[in-house]
């Protein structure tokens, strides 16, 4: 026995001396690795790395590579189904720019660890090594994983269901252990159907499925198989939930969205297609037009009845609780989101995650999405037949102007700040990367850039030309930042009075009129 901290690369190091101390001469005939965490917020190991994929992934990845050599026959690596949600953003693999959340951050953890199995299964294969390498999904397993949800009660609630349907922890690892003598499979084996508590387990044998090769780097080094496919970069809509606090996924899809049109000055033909997939996007079923409303639960309330909205809804302490009958309303979330519990004709969900849900639809595809915005939480309606959506024509725009660009330059400076909302009581803390300096007018200018390269700012038609407030996306390149201000969008907030967006840092203002992006509108109800 000995003591690792999979929190500390050191420590995983000399962890692997110690092991090739151990076996020296006799070799290992078994490594399984079956460790791993989740966490309620974004964490970061002793070096630096964004937890979970610190500990699910790079770590076993290193305690697999040092040892590999007195490796004899087997190495097994406890796989995910998480690894299909997951995706990679290689100029953030750490989520310090923001876009973190529970389900981003432990399916990229697993996505990594199947990436790097597949390549590594690939390369003992080619090298005619008698070591194969098993990818082992031993299926829903109750451990303290899964409380991870930002509610004790939500936890218990979620522990206390699972319990009938899922496998004991003793059961799950007998399903891991199996495939430490059992022959290697010719193709990726389907879960067996047996009892429900069965050992469910999927394996992935040494070898890539049909069709599939590996990416190869610098010097033909392998850099994981994809299917010929390169991971594509991450946006607001792979991201799954936001923490608590901070100004929601659909503050940044407007942004986001948007990213494969180029960032530098845009010619009118891109223009004109860069504003198409803008208005496309704002037009989309259940996109920023169709908000019509938003209810925040009161405790004190108790259960509580929304006009136009089915069933009951009650807040208690951190947990919001939905009930109806029937088929009044058709639920959209699962654990570890919420917590659905049928009881006959009888509906109960249960949301205590400290994020968005997308929680249920009713009548006419109108869903129901719970929102917590520092502390108050409640239900927010997105309807595709708002008046504001179907009457929508485009958002209007001042005339294109090819000379309205950016140049300046970019300084790195991480760290987090504080800004307030359009809701008056609710500030948020974001990620900044840095600032950006430019020189208008013969004016010095600094603004705080936040996300990954996103400028908010006000100008001089703001509030009256245009929106209050507007944002852009940058271009960064080393120390340089250039920015198109045709580009400059309307946050959410100026078409919806239901939208909870954040205002711009301190300080970020332009000292001129900037007469290029979007115009003002006018917010409304619906």
């Amino acid at each position: 026995m000995v003591d690792l901290d999979l929190d500390d690369l050191s420590s995983v190091r000399a962890v692997a001396e110690a092991i090739g101390r151990e076996t020296a001469g006799t070799g290992i005939d078994l490594l399984i690795h079956v460790a791993g965490l989740v966490t309620r917020r974004r964490e970061e190991t002793a070096d630096g790395f964004e937890r979970m994929l610190g500990v699910n992934a790079l770590a076993p990845l290193l305690l697999t590579d040092l040892p590999l050599p007195s490796v004899r026959e087997r190495v097994v690596v406890v796989a995910s189904h998480a690894h299909t949600f997951g995706r990679i953003d290689l100029t953030d693999p750490h989520f310090r720019r923001g876009g973190w959340s529970l389900r981003a951050a432990y399916g990229r953890s697993k996505l990594v660890t199947m990436l790097w199995g597949l390549d590594l299964a690939e390369h003992l294969t080619a090298s005619g090594s008698p070591v194969d390498l098993q990818l082992v999904h031993p299926g829903w397993v109750l451990t303290n994983l899964q409380n991870a949800t930002g509610s004790d009660r939500l936890d218990a609630l979620v522990t206390a269901t699972s319990r009938p349907l899922a496998m004991t922890a003793q059961e799950g690892a007998a399903s891991v252990l199996a495939r430490g003598d059992a022959p290697a499979p010719a193709r990726l084996l389907p879960r067996p159907r047996r009892s429900r508590r069965a050992a469910r387990t999927a394996v992935l044998p040494a070898s890539l499925p049909h069709g599939a090769r590996p990416r190869r780097g610098p010097g033909g080094r392998r850099m994981g198989a994809c299917g010929g496919r390169r991971p594509r970069r991450m946006t607001a809509h792979d991201t799954g939930p936001r923490r608590a606090g901070q100004e929601g996924a659909d503050c940044e899809r407007p942004v986001r969205d948007l990213q494969e049109a180029p960032m530098t000055a845009s010619a009118p033909e891109d223009f004109i297609a860069f504003r198409d997939r803008r208005d496309r996007g704002l037009a989309a079923p259940h996109g920023i037009l169709s908000q019509v409303g938003l209810h925040w639960i009161d405790p004190a309330d108790g259960a509580r009845e929304i006009e136009g909205v089915p069933g009951t809804w009650k807040r208690e302490g951190d947990v919001l609780e939905a009930e109806w009958e029937g088929e009044a309303l058709e639920p959209l979330a699962d654990a570890p989101e919420a917590l659905v519990e049928h009881h006959g004709e009888h509906t109960r969900v249960t949301v205590g995650a400290a994020a968005d849900v997308r929680l249920a639809r009713f009548g006419e595809d109108v869903q129901i999405d719970v929102i917590r915005r520092g502390d108050r939480i409640g239900p927010r309606l997105l309807d595709p037949s708002a008046p504001r959506r179907t009457a929508f024509e485009g958002v209007p725009t001042f005339e294109h102007d090819p000379d309205a660009v950016l140049t300046g330059t970019f300084v790195p400076r991480p760290t987090e700040i504080t800004v307030g909302s359009v809701l008056p009581w609710l500030t948020s803390e974001i990620p900044s990367p840095g600032v950006a300096r430019f020189t208008i007018d013969g004016q010095d200018v600094e603004l705080v850039v936040t996300g990954r390269s996103t400028l908010v700012f006000t100008d001089e038609t703001s509030g009256a030309e245009s929106a209050d407030w507007r944002q852009v996306e940058a271009r960064i390149d080393g120390d340089r930042i250039e920015v198109d201000l045709n580009r400059a969008l309307n946050f959410p907030s100026a078409f919806s009075t239901s939208a909870t967006c954040p205002r711009p840092p301190e300080g970020n203002h332009l000292p001129v009129p900037v007469r290029a992006g979007e115009r003002r509108v006018e917010p409304t109800d619906r």
